[in-house]
């Protein structure tokens, strides 16, 4: 089961945030092509459908809602 590379990580908790695919690619200083291509890839890697449901995952993810997930395809938590 593959695991989201670091970036792919990190837009996924920007969308997590709610931040807007511009948004994400200021922050991250990276294209909005490339975010774009992100999104698809952790939507594929997490078996899911649109950027909505990326989103409320991340959410729930960092709001520590979801149990187990330090050993999942998301990676470990950050302590934050």
């Amino acid at each position: 089961m593959p695991c989201l590379s670091e970036r792919q990580r990190e837009v996924f908790l920007a969308l997590g945030e709610g931040l807007s695919t511009r948004e994400i690619a200021s922050r991250l200083a990276i294209s909005e092509h490339t975010v774009k291509l992100h999104i698809t890839n952790i939507l594929q890697i997490l078996g899911l459908t649109s950027r909505l449901q990326v989103g409320l995952v991340a959410f729930a993810y960092e709001a520590g809602c979801l149990s187990g997930c330090d050993s999942c395809r998301l990676g470990p938590r950050s302590a934050s």
